[in-house]
């Protein structure tokens, strides 16, 4: 029997040990001896302290807090290093050792090496900011922080960027993470709705108010009660009704198209648009009242081109959706894949290259998205492929000649493309090897290398 428990004691592989109530250490199992890498083949009867030195300040702290409590001190993690100097993260979990049905004769310890979980943590927590919000740079995690302090928070929030960065997201973000996530968030896009329509589907309309007006009608904006309003393009909205949205942000009252009667709604706006608000409130097609009013809390959506380093995240993001919506079964990009679409600038951003993204998957029949799965617009504006990203014949199709003059004809387009590329991002930098491969996007590794690709010397 002692043999026995001694074998189940060897076999879990969190590290076990037990102490006195002078945290002298009494046992430790395999696990425990193996982390610290055989140096404690003398340890029965001496204290942390003389075994593993400066690191044993947490041990002994939550020993000594479950000795003084009598109860057990659990998922206290730590930051420490192993004997050999690696950095790890551990789970301390320790218990009283009973003795009888009141008293206790010491503690046992369990160690949980957490330091590939917390990894992978970081990494999801990278990946992952807010909802479908993908990214780890700086400035989506920025949009992270100001979402995070705002979700609880009623006020109206005005998104802006480019078509295509993602402000729906945002929106959407902002209300499933905050208290209103249990009701409704509906959404209006203001430039896909004439004025006498817009007017109706926001505020709702009563029975013979127009045309075709046979029964009443609530809107939008009573449809999201408790919840949110999403107004989209909202530099598109027609100025009579800027007057209507103005007075409903005022005191939450409206009236429906026909209606002198008040009704009243609890709802948290938040609006998004491309334009530059600022200019339109000069030429006077948007309330400069309005649009303060909006634009109590302003986040901006980063383009594409400003956020690079996020692109193998969306590429991953976007190929595990078309692997379950087209069936495919897609594991892996080529780098040239990968090189092409770092070097493109993205004007339709985030949406862009979702649609890119959408079209390669469709073509590609293996596991590998390669250039010539790229779509033919795309390959025509980047105009830089290798030979391997066009849609060539096969070496049996062509004499051994017409295929050399292809293959040479595309890579010095493509050599000419990236030479030029990567000398006007190290001249904007001053040639500061870091803060030019931060403006293409790419690591300094990567520049090392276009940079030898394309035959520029360094200074």
């Amino acid at each position: 029997m002692r043999l026995n428990l001694e074998n189940s004691f060897n076999s879990i592989p969190d590290a076990i040990v037990t102490v006195d109530e002078g945290i002298r250490i009494l046992s430790a199992n395999a696990a425990f001896l193996s982390f610290y890498g055989g140096i404690l083949a003398d340890y029965k009867g001496r204290t942390f302290d003389q075994c593993l030195g400066k690191n044993s300040a947490p041990y002994t702290s939550v020993i000594r807090q479950t000795l003084e409590l009598g109860r057990l001190t659990s998922h206290f993690r730590v930051n420490t290093t192993t004997p050999d100097g690696k950095a790890c993260k551990l789970e301390l979990n320790a218990a009283p050792l009973r003795t009888g049905e009141y008293g206790f004769g010491g503690a046992v310890l369990v160690i949980k090496d957490m330091t590939s979980t917390a990894a992978l943590e970081r990494q999801l927590e990278d990946r992952k900011l807010l909802n479908n919000m993908v990214g780890k740079s700086d400035s989506m995690k920025r949009v992270a922080t100001l979402v995070h302090s705002l979700s609880d928070i009623a006020t109206t929030v005005l998104i802006t960027g480019e078509s295509g960065t993602g402000k729906e997201l945002v929106a959407d973000a902002l209300h499933y993470t905050g208290i209103r996530a249990d009701n409704r968030i509906v959404k209006v896009n203001c430039a896909a709705l004439s004025k006498s329509l817009l007017e109706s589907e926001l505020f709702g309309h009563v029975r013979g108010a127009f045309t075709g007006a046979s029964r009443d009608s609530e809107g939008r904006v009573a449809a999201a009660e408790g919840g949110t309003l999403f107004l989209d393009e909202i530099g598109d909205l027609p100025l009579s009704i800027q007057l209507k949205l103005l007075r409903f942000l005022e005191n939450k009252e409206y009236e429906r198209v026909g209606s002198t009667k008040p009704h009243k709604a609890d709802v948290r706006v938040v609006t998004a648009t491309n334009a530059d608000l600022i200019r339109k409130v000069r030429d006077g097609s948007f309330r400069k009242d309005l649009y303060y009013r909006l634009n109590v809390f302003q986040i901006e959506m980063p383009p594409l081109r400003e956020r690079k380093e996020d692109i193998p995240l969306l590429v991953e993001s976007f190929i595990t959706l078309y692997n379950n919506e087209l069936g495919r079964s897609i594991k892996s990009i080529s780098p040239e894949f990968l090189d092409t679409l770092m070097l493109y600038d993205w004007p339709g951003n985030v949406r862009e290259l979702r649609h890119c993204i959408e079209y390669a998957s469709i073509l590609c029949r293996e596991e590998m998205l390669q250039c010539v799965h790229l779509p033919q617009n795309f390959k025509d504006s980047c105009n830089c492929l290798s030979a391997s990203s066009m849609p060539q014949p096969t070496p049996e199709q062509l004499p051994p000649s017409t295929l050399g003059t292809a293959v040479n004809e595309t890579s010095a387009k493509r050599c000419s493309f990236e030479k030029q590329k990567v000398l006007d991002a190290l001249e904007q930098a001053g040639w500061k090897k870091a803060r030019a491969a931060r403006i293409l996007g790419i690591s300094r590794p990567t520049l090392y290398r276009w940079m030898k690709r394309a035959g520029i010397a360094e200074q």
